[in-house]
């Protein structure tokens, strides 16, 4: 999504742009994630484009949430009705990009050795987009199929009648877990750390909600602007689901009796409402009490339902997981969980999986184990500076860190959209990316304009945001000692621990871009071609 806008965007601006994509088709995540259930927590209307008043009223969603085929099918739209695929260069991974500070020019190289020059480098690679392949002692052994949900075969898999083992407990391994459990001889899920899944309550979209829909987008657009997540929540004026009504905001202000009646009311999802859960370690006891109750209820098998219940982690650690009868799955006699804090992986087998307590014979083995995020697009990219320095290794020696989430300190013309300390994933990313994306082009045409070749991040800059990025996040169950997640790095061995994403909202975040850029951008570091008079 960021780079498709990204290529639309500069050529708007008449400027020479070239896409560079690993894939042979666009998407992005929504290529490479094709496994079953694949799908979309954001509303559809709200997860789109909307640079393009046309492109919103000529498309229409089927879902309220929709799936993997169908995202893919709307950018593929998006790609043909502007005519993107004449400056895209599929199957192209870049390796290498080397900035040349005497000529302002960054040189990028590609697998296949394709090169690149351009005085600007805007890195639209996402947050989620390296697959994380934990180590498991002779996994090259098995002689089963082997996948990971993140790189999904086009073709698909067929799990019918197959002894099934799936690892990883984030959405896609939820997502996965329901859609294919019934079809499997068995499914075994090893899960490190089980995860807290709310029902998603997705359903089609009708006719009149659609029209509805585009009736209403500049009002959703203008909503979202001033959002703090960049969400309308619009609602259906025709819509009265359940969903909809939040009676209570904070947990502790109600009674144990009012509680478990909110509860059987409208389910778990009720949890979600209440803000005290985001800061308040009582209240989330609390909320994991009530869940406990609501897991125990809805899985008959005591055993199984324990080994799925998070115990010590907080609700609100990580972002929600939705699902569409997950925990029903479980229910299923051939369906069983492994609670890998009871029982180790010790090895693979050409048979399949061996723990510290058992041997489990496998026809298919999933990694659903998720991504190095949001700084794991850049570090497995030689990208270094002037000095010849990468990104990898400026942080290791100096600690993760860029300015706004757009710039890194040491790297000129090179943006990253939606990057490190920036609202990101924890926002409506279409939003975001749109945001990130018009600030970018609006920026280099602000250089373009002033014959400038160069600008750059300052370390005290980028220094004061990451405290201020540190800061939104105190007191949050976010960083709580007993929170372990993809958002500090906690998923990949020997990562830095430190919170990742800007969770002060998108309309404080996009007051510090616009102080950044204001004045002529004095917050940064600018420079002149030589022939260019100062």
């Amino acid at each position: 999504m960021a780079g498709l806008y990204s290529l639309h965007k500069a050529r708007s601006l008449g400027l020479s742009v070239v896409a560079i994509e690993a894939g042979d088709g666009v998407g992005g995540a929504w290529f490479w994630n094709r496994y079953p259930g694949c799908r979309c927590d954001v509303a559809s209307i709200e997860y789109s484009y909307s640079f393009s008043e046309e492109l919103q009223q000529e498309w229409n969603w089927s879902e309220r949430m929709a799936g993997q085929p169908e995202i893919e099918r709307y950018l593929n739209h998006v790609a043909d009705r502007f005519e993107l695929r004449r400056d895209i260069q599929f199957n192209q991974v870049v390796t290498d990009a080397a900035y040349d500070s005497q000529n302002g020019l960054w040189n990028i190289q590609t697998d296949s050795g394709m090169q690149f020059e351009s005085q600007f480098l805007v890195m639209a690679t996402g947050g989620l987009s390296v697959p994380y392949f934990p180590e498991i002692r002779n996994a090259e052994s098995f002689t089963g199929e082997t996948y990971h949900t993140a790189l999904w075969p086009e073709r698909g898999v067929d799990f019918t009648g197959k002894r099934v083992g799936v690892l990883g407990s984030g959405s896609s391994g939820v997502q996965l877990i329901q859609t294919i459990a019934a079809s499997t001889a068995s499914l075994t899920a090893f899960q490190r750390s089980p995860a807290y899944t709310f029902p998603a309550r997705n359903k089609p979209l009708s006719k009149e909600h659609m029209h509805a829909a585009k009736a209403h987008y500049a009002e959703i657009r203008a909503r979202q602007q001033s959002s703090f997540d960049g969400l309308s929540n619009f609602r259906f004026p025709t819509d009265n689901t359940r969903q909809s009504a939040r009676p209570s905001r904070k947990l502790l202000n109600l009674t144990w009796e009012e509680r478990r009646k909110e509860l059987k009311e409208f389910g778990p999802n009720a949890l979600l409402a209440y803000v005290d859960l985001y800061f308040s370690e009582e209240a989330d006891q609390v909320a994991r009490e009530l869940y406990r109750e609501y897991l125990f209820g809805t899985i008959k098998d005591k055993r199984k339902a324990a080994a799925l219940m998070p115990d010590s982690t907080p609700i609100r650690c990580k972002r929600q997981i939705l699902d569409t009868n997950y925990y029903e799955a479980f229910n299923l006699d051939h369906v069983d969980i492994v609670r890998l804090g009871d029982e180790s992986i010790v090895e693979m087998t050409a048979d399949g999986l061996v723990t510290t307590k058992s041997q489990y014979d496998l026809d298919v083995f999933v990694y659903a184990t998720g991504f190095d995020a949001v700084t794991g697009p850049l570090t497995r990219i030689n990208i270094s500076n002037a000095d010849g320095q990468t990104i990898r290794e400026v942080w290791e020696e100096e600690g993760i860190g860029s300015y706004l989430g757009l710039q890194i300190a040491g790297f000129p013309n090179l943006f990253t959209v939606t990057g490190l300390g920036s609202p990101s994933v924890l926002s409506n990313l279409a939003y975001s990316i749109e945001y990130h994306v018009n600030w970018i082009t609006s920026c280099i045409s602000f250089l373009k304009d002033k014959g400038l070749k160069s600008i750059e991040a300052r370390h005290e800059e980028q220094e004061k945001w990451g405290e201020i990025v540190n800061e939104a996040a105190e007191g949050r169950m976010y960083v709580a000692p007993s929170c372990n997640s993809w958002y500090l790095g906690s998923n990949i061995p020997g990562k830095e621990r430190r919170f990742l994403i800007y969770v002060g909202g998108c309309t404080t975040y996009h007051e510090y871009c616009q102080e950044a850029s204001d004045n002529g951008y004095q917050k940064f570091d600018l420079q002149v071609h030589q022939h260019t008079p100062v």
